[in-house]
């Protein structure tokens, strides 16, 4: 399972790859919390379906999962080409699934990165 995160082993096991991928493409760099018992619009239902996500929160019921980043380089550069696009730093971070202070650091940071040398 190389592409399965060590996260997301045991439900890639009893649930299937796909679920677990569909974990990690929906819900990519957050904690994840798995309810008992979710309402029909629940976020893990909604993106996993009616077959994987009751299934899922069936099998992790009341579990808390950090759900990894792939590639944090790739983030970096979708939150700065939706800057480029004019999005706020909290549509970033809705869109991201980042908290705004991290959106705010990244587009920063690439500031810094475009400056030139003063002295130079």
């Amino acid at each position: 399972m190389t592409d399965i995160p060590s996260s997301l082993e045991d439900v890639a096991e009893a649930c299937g790859t796909r679920a677990a991928l569909a974990l990690l493409a929906h819900f990519e760099g957050i904690d994840l919390y798995f309810p008992h018992n979710p309402r029909p619009d629940h976020p893990i239902l909604q993106a996993l379906g009616p077959e994987d996500g009751p299934a899922v929160c069936h099998y992790m019921a009341g579990e808390t999962v950090t759900i990894p980043n792939r590639s944090p380089a790739k983030r970096r550069a979708r939150i700065l080409a939706l800057h480029e696009q004019g999005l706020s730093t909290a549509a970033i971070a809705r869109k991201m699934h980042q908290t705004q202070r991290w959106v705010r650091e990244v587009i920063r940071r690439a500031g810094e990165d475009d400056q030139g040398d003063l002295f130079g």
